[in-house]
């Protein structure tokens, strides 16, 4: 699955940790450099794994949200000697709009760290702003799908066998239809119902429960096993977790990418570094993903 690129172009990144005042001014100065550092924590939020990037100028996303049951076809049928086809048609939800957010931070590092060639500053301020931004997109992606599965809103979701104290083997295994394996076969099975042409290729859990399966089973077999890429989301409410297919299920629309800035503020003889990036998630197909809840419940 690709990685979202949230920015169109990149120069060379400056890799040189020299600690010296030239260094510590030139990384200011090489914004394409600062663009990458954060990009890469963009990039790796969960919905900058899952979704492709689109670039909207205008900050306003186009989208249609469709189910199953708009899109069930009439008009397929057999065809007589001497007579057409008949027209096939269908009913695609209404259009929407969603507009951008406006997210980012900024953080400022002194003339005398700068002449004293102490580059841990900026990778530091570099650090936390890049975390803010991570798990501001990991929240907006929390949210997009806890409101997609609600079942005011017609969401799917099951009550899910608990990810915890489950015993593969000894003299007391946990039964199979107790097991993990057991709820993502049920989850499966609502998708085949309700999805359109669903097919679950992703498993999306809290840190807690993704770190319990990893406990119980080797993830990089689990994942070959089971056809599913799972990741872990400190986002996610303990013990929720969300199989989905994310083939046309969601974007990660932006409005003209990650943007980085830096200017010196001579009145208090600092430099500062910006960046910021306006994104909203669009989901395209609400029952394509399934929410599983009790994954955090001690047997």
């Amino acid at each position: 699955m690709a990685a979202t690129e949230f920015r169109r172009s990149r120069s060379s990144v400056l890799g040189s940790k020299e600690t010296d005042k030239a260094a510590a001014r030139a990384l200011f100065d090489d914004t394409d450099y600062l663009a990458d550092v954060l990009e890469s924590y963009a990039t790796n939020s969960i919905p900058g794994l899952v979704f492709p990037d689109v670039s909207v100028p205008t900050g306003v996303a186009q989208y249609t949200q469709v189910s199953a049951e708009d899109m069930k076809v009439e008009g397929v049928g057999v065809r007589s000697e001497h007579s057409e086809y008949p027209m096939v048609r269908f009913t695609p939800g209404d259009l929407k709009k969603a507009h951008t957010s406006d997210i980012g931070g900024k953080f400022r590092v002194s003339d005398e760290a700068i002449d004293a060639g102490d580059t841990s500053l900026i990778d530091d301020g570099l650090t936390l702003l890049g975390t803010s931004i991570n798990d501001t997109l990991n929240t907006m992606m929390a949210e997009a799908l806890a409101q997609v599965t609600d079942e005011k809103n017609g969401g799917l979701s099951i009550a899910a066998n608990s990810f915890h104290g489950v015993v593969l083997d000894g003299a007391n295994p946990t039964p199979a239809e107790k097991r993990p394996w057991a709820s993502l076969i049920a989850a499966q099975g609502l998708l085949r119902k309700h999805g359109l042409a669903a097919r679950a290729d992703v498993l999306l859990l809290d840190w807690d429960s993704a770190d319990a399966l990893t406990v119980l089973y080797d993830q990089n077999d689990l994942e070959k096993q089971w056809g599913l890429t799972i990741y872990g989301c400190d986002k996610l409410p303990e013990g929720t977790g969300y199989l989905l297919d994310t083939r046309n299920f969601g974007k990660l629309v932006t409005k003209d990418g990650l943007q980085v800035e830096t200017w010196r503020d001579p009145s208090i003889r600092a430099t500062w570094c910006q960046s910021y990036i306006e994104p909203v998630i669009t989901i395209q197909r609400p029952r394509n993903v399934v929410r599983l809840v009790g994954l955090g419940m001690q047997g």
